[in-house]
This record gives structure tokens, C-alpha cells and sequence, in this order.
């Protein structure tokens, strides 16, 4: 697997997980791509308009690769968010939504270490983390978003994968 395939299969592996976990489809989007260095307004106003309940927030990946070894390998620094509609004014219902979308993104990180481990039988499955040769590694960042627009409010979280790069890749600019 090579670094922009790995970008597919991680847009598609949340795609899947926001169908799942929240209806998300064409008619109800519950999942957003997002790049880091998108404007913030662009940000903010896509998120205002779209949020009703628990909405999926999905950045971009940066990438690396380890060329010091024999064997190549691949990483992506992710980052996902789980956010939702809270009352404004009201800091019990910021918390308590908070909370909430910490627990989700805490399943979340639970079935990616089953998807990754040869232990679990969801390791075995097609789209598996682990039939795709990829690990997953948690760094244990997680944290609160602050309010955005004053009606939503989340919490995110950091993760590698990482993965074998293909060595053939780009040998056939130079035949």
C-alpha cells in the first residue's frame, strides 16, 4: 500500500463508520472532510449549517514515510472529531455533549485497536485495519473542541497508522 491509497482507504474507513454510527448519507451528511489549513470561516459556516445531532469531522491525514530502514514504512497522523448541537447558554448540556462525543470517539478508538489486532474476529473482515496491513498506534491525545458558533461543541482526537510502503512506488518515472 502506497501513501494515496492509504488516504482512500482512511476516507472511506470513516465514511463507513459515519454510516453506521450515525445515518450519515447523501441526503443527511454526518461526515465532514476537512483539511487543517482550511480558513476557519469556511470551517465555522459549514459547521453551523450542517450539525443537527452527532456529526463526524474528519481531517485530512498527514503523512510520512521512514526511508532509514529496509523495509519501508508509511505513516499518517490522523485526526477525528465527533461534535453535536448543545444549548446555548447552558454549560451543563456543553459538558454533557462533550462527554457524549467522548464516549463515541472512545468506541471508535476501541474498534480501530480490534480492526488492527489478529486476536479479534472483526480483524478478519474485509476493510479491516489488519487485512489492509495497518497499525494502528493511539497517542492518547484527545481534547474538548471549544463552542463553534455558539451551538456546537465536541471532542477530538489524534492516532497514527501506520503501514508497509511499497518500495516499487514511483520506479517508473526513471525507466
Amino acid at each position: 500500500m502506497i501513501a494515496d491509497s492509504i488516504i482512500d482507504f482512511y476516507i472511506d474507513y470513516f465514511t463507513k463508520i459515519a454510516e453506521k454510527l450515525y445515518c450519515h448519507s447523501d441526503s443527511t451528511p454526518r461526515l465532514f472532510l476537512a483539511s487543517k489549513d482550511m480558513p476557519i470561516n469556511d470551517f465555522v459556516n459549514h459547521l453551523s449549517r450542517v450539525v443537527k445531532g452527532k456529526h463526524m469531522i474528519v481531517f485530512f491525514p498527514d503523512d510520512e514515510t521512514d526511508f532509514g530502514h529496509d523495509n519501508l514504512k508509511g505513516t499518517i497522523e490522523c485526526s477525528v472529531a465527533i461534535v453535536d448541537n448543545f444549548v446555548q447558554g447552558d454549560p451543563k448540556s456543553q459538558l454533557l455533549k462533550q462527554k457524549e462525543c467522548r464516549q463515541s470517539l472512545r468506541a471508535i478508538l476501541s474498534q480501530m485497536k480490534r480492526s488492527s489486532s489478529a486476536a479479534f474476529s472483526e480483524a478478519h473482515e474485509d476493510g479491516s485495519l489488519y487485512k489492509n496491513k495497518i497499525s494502528f498506534i493511539s497517542r492518547g491525545k484527545g481534547a474538548g473542541t471549544p463552542p463553534i458558533s455558539g451551538q456546537v461543541i465536541g471532542w477530538e482526537v489524534d492516532f497514527l497508522w501506520e503501514f508497509p510502503e511499497n518500495i516499487n512506488f514511483g520506479r517508473e518515472l526513471f525507466v
